[in-house]
């Protein structure tokens, strides 16, 4: 396993090239150009042998993002559930406090 400060391995094949932490991702990658993909193919495809190979440094919610949505998913299904009553007859307390959703 690679330490997560390790040096960013780097493929070039045919003038194109890659760089990940780790030399599986970039296999990958370049697997991906080398098929006749295009660099968002290649992207994509690093991204998610990323998280199968670095778990521990990529991951599809990695940061405080996916916690974000998540906790914006949570706050509309109270409002649709158990708080559509206050929603209905205090509309005020909601003014400029929709971002609160984070979707």
């Amino acid at each position: 396993m690679t330490p997560p400060l390790a040096r960013p391995t780097t493929s070039l094949s045919g003038g194109v090239g890659v760089a990940a932490h780790s030399p599986a991702t970039a296999a990958a990658g370049m697997a991906l150009l080398d098929a006749g993909g295009t660099a968002a193919d290649a992207a994509v495809g690093m991204t998610l042998a990323a998280c199968a190979v670095e778990p521990f440094v990529v991951s599809l919610l990695s940061g405080l993002h996916g916690i974000h949505v998540l906790g914006g998913v949570v706050v509309l299904a109270f409002f649709a559930g158990p708080g559509f009553k206050m929603w209905d007859t205090q509309p005020e307390r909601f003014t400029n406090r929709i971002e609160i959703v984070g979707l």
